[in-house]
């Protein structure tokens, strides 16, 4: 079987683009990276075909990434950030250059986001979005597309490639978690939609009270002493899920205006992205840990499979983060 276009990129670490140009305009490439691309022409044998270098002509050697979580920019992401950083460890090496689209729903609909005007003008080889919207229909028009592309979160479609956190997993294990220490009456606060996971809770402990409540993305101060106050004087619950780290000191420091204490009077869990965030603030918490830097090289990796040709082995990569416990869960006498 005679060398393709795509096996001498591989063997080159460079992106077909690059080929292309090594083919097409051998002055626009470095030197020592078309001689390279000439070694193993050479060495492969490759002779390109007409159809091959249409191909290679057709690419751009640019890989979007999309950020439809952030409202006002990816800096204010330690998800994002870490998604990015393990998305670049693979891209690196590959040739490919990365475009970086952060787009502002503050400003945006769901359906002019900037990633979808890149993709019809064919400015991108593929995408991969560290986060979705579920109402994105254009984006479930993409997946039935050959357009090569990888997201996160749950499955929407039969088709496509995603990497999952499982979200409603590690919610209702955080549940679990409190529970087991005697809480049963138990907040979460955040701006996902987990209500899967409650309803589960709730079925399996029908004497527990399992409340939630919900914020923006970026809450400000106002907002989030209206949820202290809902979860904790109104509804009394004595141990509370925190899903945005970022907002977890604002917390703590409304709890002790208002005279509480972690974990003395409320138990506190959070999510870290980086390995020990939530052991670094001013007080340590218990976490979830969701790997957001291998989920980022995970999609990479399966972003350069499609690019290449080549099956990826899995179209669902799942994670099961744990909870580590840092001691911000207080154990009480369990009710009846």
């Amino acid at each position: 079987m005679s060398a393709s276009i795509y096996d001498v990129a591989k063997k080159s670490g460079v992106s077909i683009a690059t080929v292309s140009r090594v083919l097409n305009n051998p002055a626009s490439v470095r030197e020592i990276k078309r001689n390279r691309v000439l070694e193993v022409m050479q060495e492969l044998n490759y002779a390109p075909s007409p159809a091959a270098q249409s191909l290679a002509l057709s690419t751009t050697g640019l890989i979007g990434l999309s950020m439809p979580a952030a409202p006002y920019s990816m800096f204010d992401s330690a998800y994002l950030l870490e998604f990015y950083h393990g998305v670049d460890i693979i891209i690196s090496r590959s040739g490919y250059d990365v475009v970086v689209i952060n787009e502002n729903l503050a400003q945006s609909t769901k359906t002019d986001l900037r990633c979808y005007d890149y993709i019809r003008k064919k400015k991108l080889d593929g995408i991969i979005f560290p986060s979705v919207i579920p109402e994105e229909h254009e984006l479930e028009t993409l997946l039935s597309s050959d357009f090569p592309l990888v997201y996160t979160g749950k499955a929407l479609s039969v088709s496509g490639h995603h990497v999952y956190a499982s979200l409603q997993e590690y919610v209702k294990n955080v549940g679990l978690h409190f529970y087991a220490h005697g809480h049963r009456r138990i907040g979460f606060l955040g701006c996902s939609n987990y209500q899967n996971a409650i309803s589960a809770l709730c079925n399996t402990y029908p004497h527990a009270a399992f409340e939630a409540v919900f914020h923006s993305h970026y809450p400000e101060r106002e907002e989030i002493e209206a949820a202290v106050r809902t979860l904790f004087f109104e509804r009394g619950v004595t141990a509370c899920f925190i899903e945005a780290i970022n907002i977890a000191p604002a917390i703590l420091s409304a709890l002790q205006k208002a005279g509480l204490s972690v974990p003395g009077d409320i138990s506190i869990a959070t999510v870290e992205h980086v390995p020990g965030a939530a052991a670094a603030l001013f007080l340590p918490l218990d976490a979830v840990y969701v790997p957001a830097l291998e989920m980022g090289a995970s999609c990479a990796n399966t972003l350069l499979c499609l690019l290449e040709g080549r099956a990826p082995e899995k179209r669902e990569i799942t994670f099961h983060p744990q909870i580590i416990p840092r001691g911000s869960t207080a154990q009480l006498r369990a009710a009846p």
